[in-house]
């Protein structure tokens, strides 16, 4: 009876392991995790638990691969396409993939991250690339998640988003406030 079991919990453990698969994929919902902003203040995964979470996760050489996504996050945002109520978006930095300190990484993603105040960018740092390691996302790259409120990853795009994608990404965004807004209501 005792090997059964233990045999059923391998299998299981098998299968858990296999849908995860330590990379991060659509379907897949993360381990809570827990990163710095500029001031050293600790931002929670589960802070954002009920809201859409968009990351752009980045190495600091490729800060501008994915702008033109951000940029037309910011214009849906500024024209109320998105709302900030229901999604927080924010920019990851990968500080691992560069050769500069951490200091020079934080004073110039601060300065970048300015010209995006409508959107109003969260901005954090993955000093030790755990993110990275646990997403599986190369190193030195750019990359762009989508969270629904429950934390699961409605999608992933690792490296440049093509043009035409954009307004896809920005869809699903929508979509996900709606349906956050949907679930809100039945439960005043």
């Amino acid at each position: 009876m005792n090997i059964a079991r233990g045999l059923l919990a391998v299998i299981l453990f098998g299968f858990s392991l296999m849908s995860w698969g330590g990379i991060l994929n659509e379907g897949n919902k993360p381990g809570d995790w827990q990163l710095e902003d500029s001031g050293g203040k600790v931002f929670k995964s589960e802070a954002s638990s009920a809201k859409v979470l968009m990351v752009n996760y980045l190495a600091p050489e490729e800060a501008d691969m994915n702008s033109h996504v951000t940029e037309a996050m910011e214009k849906a945002v500024r024209e109320g396409v998105l709302s900030q109520d229901e999604c927080i978006s924010m920019a990851i930095i990968d500080c691992k993939a560069s050769w500069k300190p951490n200091c020079l990484i934080r004073e110039f993603a601060s300065s970048k991250i300015e010209k995006y105040k409508k959107a109003k960018i969260k901005l954090l740092f993955d000093y030790n690339a755990s993110l990275r390691n646990n997403w599986g996302f190369e190193k030195g790259s750019s990359n762009i998640v989508i969270f629904d409120r429950n934390g699961i990853c409605r999608a992933v795009i690792r490296g440049r988003v093509p043009e035409h994608k954009v307004n896809d990404l920005l869809a699903l965004v929508r979509k996900l406030q709606n349906e956050t807004n949907s679930f809100a209501s039945l439960y005043p």
